[in-house]
């Protein structure tokens, strides 16, 4: 049987508590308010600081509403995946810490256990229907696929052992 990967459980545990089970429920004001997060806008990139042990996340103001979403999530990868500054850390370091936000980023914005209740999973329903970017959700429905892939190869080399 496939297991579910760390980030995987992390975002649905994390999702499970804020009792956001449906699409319409992954938005901004919700997640924020929900996680007690501050959110303000600015014109650099995005950014989570913690303050007087409050979370701020900055994001851009001149973003679209789809590519802020998309930003916060990833600042909410870093808070729930990783501790300190990245100033301080070895580039190589810096740059699996964002491979794993991106992961959390596709995982959270496009959870699994949603994906799962769809009759069909393509680029464009997942566009339409999570509020990614068309490119975000072909990436994330490749992601999907291979777990279905690898879940059926699985499940196939069992028969075949038990035959």
């Amino acid at each position: 049987m496939l297991t579910s990967t760390r980030i995987e459980n992390i975002t649905q545990q994390l999702l499970m508590s804020l009792q956001v089970d449906q699409p319409e429920d992954l938005n901004i004001d919700r997640i924020t308010e929900g996680l007690r997060i501050k959110v303000r806008y600015w014109e650099f990139e995005s950014e989570i600081v913690k303050r007087k042990e409050k979370n701020i996340i900055f994001l851009n103001i001149e973003s679209n509403e789809v590519k802020r979403w998309q930003n916060l999530v990833h600042e909410l990868g870093h808070l729930y995946l990783h501790v300190g500054r990245q100033e301080v850390l070895p580039f190589q370091f810096v740059q699996l810490q964002e491979w794993q936000a991106n992961t959390f980023m596709y995982y959270f914005c496009v959870p699994t256990f949603m994906l799962d209740e769809l009759p069909t999973v393509t680029p464009a329903e997942v566009s339409r229907i999570f509020n990614v970017d068309y490119s975000f959700s072909v990436r994330r429905v490749e992601m999907y696929e291979s777990k279905q892939n690898l879940r059926r190869i699985r499940l196939y080399e069992s028969q075949l052992i038990g035959v």
